[in-house]
């Protein structure tokens, strides 16, 4: 966030992108699963080297989605990251329980326009630039 004038605090232009996705995603949960999410935490500080999003259900009954501010301009923050973490929220206020990747959660996943793959998992920062890299060398190449 950058702070305004009188010290209030408005959001970067990415950050302002994804808080947009954010609620796109949030309305859908809502009208699909009966889920509210407008207590969710929008972050961006996760400080890890290795993970772009992350979903957490705190002990207190709340909830927070942290994305890792170096790769606020990443397409796949918005493609892939925000549906994927939402759909552990919305398992988590559905189940109360933590249901990692299973045919539900790619369901949700899915419902909410992320990607639905066979096997997924959590996506760590390096994982992503070799799959993108691999499919880069890929284009093209014919069966």
């Amino acid at each position: 966030m950058v702070a305004g004038p009188l010290g209030a605090c408005r959001m970067a232009p990415m950050e302002n992108t994804i808080q947009n996705a954010f609620d796109r995603i949030a309305a859908r949960a809502q009208v699909r699963f009966g889920v509210d999410l407008s207590e969710v935490a929008l972050t961006f500080d996760l400080d890890s080297p290795d993970r772009i999003g992350e979903a957490i259900q705190y002990e207190d009954g709340t909830y927070e989605v942290a994305i890792n501010r170096n790769y606020l301009d990443n397409p796949v923050v918005l493609d892939e990251v925000l549906p994927h973490e939402v759909a552990h929220i919305v398992l988590y206020m559905l189940t109360d329980e933590d249901c990692g990747h299973n045919d539900r959660f790619m369901r949700i996943c899915q419902a909410l326009g992320g990607v639905a793959k066979a096997e997924c998992r959590a996506l760590t920062s390096a994982q992503y630039r070799l799959e993108r890299e691999i499919d880069s060398l890929l284009e093209g190449v014919e069966d």
